[in-house]
């Protein structure tokens, strides 16, 4: 865990509470993760690792992450989320009281800032203001009204996220 207390997408797979798998055609599953890592090395599955908390979901960024993404974008965020609450509802045994649309649409711009930010990074050169932007979309923190002072953010603009 990183010093501000997010998980760095660096971190062993192991630690994971959940992985979903997307396979070729984008089929996505949710996979509790008691113990057994092997769970993210099955096949040719692809997969984005979640860390569960109380009121939270944390989802990596990282390159498997952003392999799902990069087709389809907005149904496979929007699978994501719709995923990641399933494995919250598994592991809690309730709902996390954040939106599905808006969930996706905080998956969506995490993604698509960061690879914004690799692109200004390869044509301009390293920049404090991409590396800024980097770090702070490796790990998605999705937290409830109460404890995520950006949830309002994502709300408001879930309303012109587009149907999915």
């Amino acid at each position: 865990m990183r010093q501000d207390g997010k998980v760095s997408p660096d971190e062993d797979h192991a630690t994971a509470d959940a992985a979903v798998l997307a396979d070729k055609n984008g089929a996505l599953a949710v996979t509790l993760l008691d113990g057994a890592p092997t769970a993210l090395l099955t096949g040719a599955l692809e997969d984005v690792t979640l860390r569960l908390e109380e009121h939270i979901i944390r989802i990596v960024n990282d390159d498997r992450f952003s392999e799902i993404l990069r087709k389809e974008r907005r149904r496979r965020a929007y699978a994501i989320a719709q995923a990641s609450k399933e494995a919250y509802r598994q592991k809690f045994g309730a709902d996390i009281q954040i939106r599905d649309k808006s969930l996706a649409c905080e998956i969506y711009w995490h993604f698509y800032i960061k690879e914004k930010a690799f692109a200004a990074e390869r044509r301009f050169g390293k920049g404090k203001l991409t590396s800024w932007l980097i770090f702070h979309m490796d790990v998605i923190d999705c937290g409830e009204k109460k404890i995520d002072n950006n949830r309002i953010l994502w709300d408001l603009l879930s309303v012109f996220f587009g149907k999915c």
